[in-house]
């Protein structure tokens, strides 16, 4: 079983639970439930049918990755909640699984998956549910689009095998963000079971087998729970066909070239390839796409440092053959038994400590794509352990900080939770001393702002090894017309910052891709790393914020609300008070209440909300603003929101000007 990475959370005050039914005709923000194939085979034009709120104003599609162009989009007369895009796939785009993302008037969807296959294509056939009934498959490769419709619904195909080829069949479902959980199974003619298996890349199946003789073959497919519904789909790859399963390394240094390792089936001797990876060091992951012997290419996700790297040398798997392991370095090493071998692999390093110079080492292997649950343990040179990666932990990439009690030689010990290894079993392994850095994230992953009005956008900092010196915030691809209202920057000392863009009342309905980076010059180095984006999600009544690609900034049409304040600017003395009127602007026939939150409020100052919302109907609320007698001296600002109420978990949010508050005594 799998460890999950632990779900963050956004501040209460910016994104609480909400539940409440349909209210006042409010407009409501674009969701994306469904695409309609999940998936095509390149070179050719597919038309997608996308659903869900708002996607009947569809204007366009945001696809990541390069290859596939929109040529139409149109919009039933008698779906309004549905757009038809016509898309044509170039014969070279790298297969595998692509964001999509609906640009509309109201601003830019959420996100669903797309997958871009490399061979032909079918759709299931019902009934298909019993052995007898199996669905023909014709010429092979092929991808079978399917679905379970639950009632321990089973899906059964059938096809003709030869002697002595080795054929891969492969489920995609997990990794498409459907609840299919697969169970794939392969029997001959008589009915004997040849082999079978549920969890390979994560939930999603996979399979190899070599026919003994010619003849019919059976593929069985069902949900492990038996489960099903019209989110449950599946892709169902068989075929005689090459399929890498894992590369080595699983990254290198930025600007540098590095010469992949390829393994998996039906190789025909290609069994490496060179690539170049781009030089810029504020990437920590890009994608490569990886030749197969017939042509087709296969995207790897793979990971970038500014390091220096080196691939482990074996064997390393007993304490007295430990590698040498430089600080700082990426070693790139795999788990992998020697063959035949019943006593699972595990891989030691050695290297120097400086007493009382803390050092960090940290996995990186499962969030690209690696099957290692990784442990690590730093041991003295005797073996005894001095500090180990939380067993319990529910992240697959463990990491782990360790202070060398004195100067000498330490080991480092990294293998698998459970004892598994192999070829798909890869990891990068960072050494470093704990030098002052810093990570972003940002939140919300779909910035919309009403023409003439603003929006809040949450920016993150995880300060890193005792860095707390100012950050530099960059945002680059903002339409034109929108323009940030705060300073772009983190202060010294904060964790978090809440900036405030706004769109001109004549800016341009449009949504674009944005990025975010974040600069400082630590210990007289110059330090850029891009911010990675984040959306919440709920799922039952679990609210978590997960990484998501294609953030957009959407400038729409005036929407529900407006937000002002009766001032701006604020000077206060250290135990005075104020009290400032926050002013709601309703657009005709939106009457809900309006909850209101108070964003980036430092220490020192409190702020009361009277009431929390602005009443149905009403348009003003009362807020006081009181510095307490320990307020620092000094300027800053802070944001005063609002959201209208939606069914959707993602209401839309407004922000008035930023008020300036001084702090001075008198």
């Amino acid at each position: 079983m799998s460890r999950f990475r632990n779900p963050l959370f956004w501040t209460a005050s910016i994104y609480p639970l909400l539940v409440c039914s349909l209210l006042h005709a409010q407009v409501a923000q674009p969701r994306l439930n469904q695409l309609s194939p999940i998936g095509a085979k390149r070179g050719g034009t597919v038309e997608i049918t996308l659903t869900g709120t708002q996607i009947g104003q569809a204007t366009g599609l945001l696809i990541d990755g390069g290859g596939i162009a929109v040529e139409s989009i149109s919009i039933p007369k008698d779906r309004p909640n549905t757009a038809l895009a016509k898309v044509n796939i170039a014969p070279d785009a790298l297969p595998g699984v692509r964001t999509v993302r609906v640009l509309t008037k109201f601003g830019a969807s959420d996100r669903q998956l797309f997958c871009i296959g490399a061979y032909n294509e079918a759709t299931e056939k019902e009934p298909n549910n019993t052995r007898d009934k199996a669905q023909e498959i014709g010429s092979l490769p092929i991808t079978l689009n399917g679905k379970s419709d639950g009632g321990e619904d089973v899906d059964w195909y059938k096809f003709k095998g030869q002697k002595g080829q080795t054929y891969i069949v492969e489920v995609m479902a997990a990794r498409l963000e459907s609840p299919f959980d697969s169970v794939l199974t392969i029997q001959d003619a008589q009915g004997h079971e040849l082999t079978i298996n549920d969890d390979y890349y994560g939930t999603d199946s996979f399979l190899s087998f070599t026919p003994k003789a010619d003849g019919d073959y059976y593929v069985q497919i069902h949900d492990l729970r038996y489960q099903g519904g019209g989110n449950f789909f599946y892709r169902l790859t068989v075929g005689v066909i090459p399929r890498v399963t894992s590369i080595f390394p699983i990254g290198g240094q930025a600007g540098h070239g590095v010469n992949l390792e390829k393994h998996g089936y039906n190789l025909g001797g290609a069994t490496s390839q060179p690539i170049t990876l781009p030089n810029d060091t504020t990437l920590s992951q890009t994608k490569v796409g990886v030749m197969q012997a017939d042509g087709s290419l296969i995207t790897f996700p793979f990971g970038v440092s500014d390091l220096y790297e080196r691939n482990e040398i074996e064997p390393n798997d007993l304490l007295n053959r430990a590698d040498s392991l430089p600080i700082p370095c990426v070693m790139n090493g795999r788990i992998a038994p020697i063959p035949n071998s019943k006593i699972p692999d595990t891989d030691y390093f050695r290297f120097k400590g400086e007493k009382g110079k803390k050092l960090v080492f940290e996995v990186i292997a499962h969030r690209l794509g690696s099957r290692l649950e990784s442990q690590i343990y730093v041991r003295n040179l005797q073996g005894s352990i001095l500090t180990q990666s939380d067993d319990n932990s529910r992240e697959a990439d463990q990491r782990i900080e360790f202070t060398p009690p004195d100067n000498g030689e330490y080991i480092l010990q990294i293998r698998d939770l459970y004892g598994k290894g192999g070829d798909e079993y890869p990891y990068r392994l960072s050494a470093t001393e704990a030098t002052p850095d810093f990570r972003l994230t940002f939140s919300q992953d779909r910035l919309i702002i009403g023409q003439g009005n603003r929006a809040p956008l949450q920016v993150t900092a995880t300060r890193l090894n005792g860095y707390n010196g100012e950050i530099t915030l960059d945002l680059q691809g903002l339409p034109a017309g929108v323009v940030l209202l705060t300073p772009p920057t983190i202060p010294a000392g904060r964790n978090e910052v809440f900036l405030v863009l706004s769109a001109d009342a004549g800016a341009q309905v449009k949504g674009q891709l944005f990025r975010l980076i974040g600069r400082a010059t630590i210990n007289k180095q110059k330090v850029a790393h891009e911010a990675q984006a984040r959306e919440t999600t709920q799922r039952e009544n679990n609210i978590s914020t997960l990484p998501r690609e294609l953030a957009t900034v959407s400038v729409t049409e005036p929407l529900d609300i407006s937000i002002s304040l009766s001032m701006e600017k604020i000077t206060l003395a250290p135990g005075e008070s104020k009290e400032i009127v926050v002013k709601v602007t309703r657009r005709a026939g939106f009457n809900p209440k309006v909850p209101i939150s108070v964003l980036g409020v430092p220490g020192g100052v409190t702020v009361t909300v009277t009431p929390v919302e602005v009443p149905e109907k009403q348009t003003e609320v009362k807020i006081v603003i009181k510095a307490e007698g320990n307020a620092p001296l000094g300027e800053f600002s802070f944001v005063v929101a609002g959201r209208s109420l939606n069914e959707d978990v993602r209401p839309y949010f407004y922000a008035a000007p930023p008020l300036l508050v001084t702090i001075a005594k008198k």
